[in-house]
């Protein structure tokens, strides 16, 4: 399990606690629908729409975060089969595709 923690774009200074088989290096979120049940919105009234590859047809208004390695403090899982699969732990940081820190 990591946290993603979002420095830019509408997710700005919200962060997701996410349980994966490896950590995503992209993540794909979209403005929710109206008719959208509340336990699908990850923050602001967006939801995950995709991760590592975009969703096809995209999603109206969908944004792409990119994992920023260099900022993130992420480590193999603790548990010896979860890491043998490239599970990470940590925190993971994601910007808006194509910000410039």
């Amino acid at each position: 399990m990591f946290r993603a923690i979002f420095l830019t774009g509408p997710l700005k200074g919200k962060y997701i606690d996410m349980a994966a088989p490896h950590t995503p290096e992209r993540l794909f979120f979209a403005p929710a629908p109206g008719d959208v049940g509340e336990h699908f919105i990850t923050a602001n009234n967006y939801l995950t729409v995709g991760y590592d590859d975009p969703p096809y047809p995209p999603w109206p208004g969908q944004i792409e975060y990119r994992l920023d390695r260099e900022q993130s403090e992420l480590r193999a899982h603790g548990s010896r089969d979860f890491a043998a699969g490239g599970m990470e732990e940590g925190r993971a940081v994601y910007v808006v595709a194509g910000d410039d820190l």
